[in-house]
C-alpha cells in the first residue's frame, strides 16, 4: 500500500496448474543483404502468474518458414524458464511451433519482410 492506495497485489497458493508463456522479443524481422534475429523466452507458469522455478520440462522447437533456430531444437527449461534464438533465412511467414508434454504445445507466428 502506498497510503490508502493499492499498488501491487501478490497471489501465493499450492500450484495446481502450469502452463507454458512465450513471448518473442520482435515479431516482425528484416530480411535483406543479411539476416535478421530474435529471441523467444519461454516460461512456466502457475495458475497465478507465478513462475515455477523448480519446472525442467523438456521442449521441442519446429520451424516452418523462412527462418531457422540458432542452436538446438531440444532442451530444457532451467529454473523454469530458456531462451533461444530464430534466424531468418528469406522473406514471408515463419510459424515457430513449440512441443512441450508438461506444459502443452504453443505457436509463435513472426513475418520476415
Amino acid at each position: 500500500y502506498r497510503g490508502k492506495e493499492m499498488v501491487a497485489r501478490v497471489v501465493k497458493t499450492a500450484s495446481n496448474e502450469a502452463k507454458l508463456d512465450v513471448k518473442a522479443d520482435s515479431k516482425t524481422l528484416h530480411h535483406d543483404r543479411t539476416y535478421d534475429v530474435t529471441r523467444i523466452e519461454l516460461v512456466a507458469r502457475d495458475q497465478n502468474g507465478n513462475r515455477l522455478v523448480f519446472h525442467n520440462a523438456s521442449v521441442k522447437v519446429s520451424v516452418r518458414g523462412p527462418a531457422k533456430v540458432i542452436g538446438p531444437e531440444d532442451f530444457s527449461l532451467i529454473g523454469g524458464a530458456r531462451a533461444f534464438w530464430i534466424r531468418t533465412t528469406g522473406k514471408g511467414k515463419i510459424r515457430v511451433t513449440l512441443r512441450c508434454r508438461e506444459l502443452g504445445n504453443k505457436v509463435v507466428d513472426l513475418v520476415s519482410e
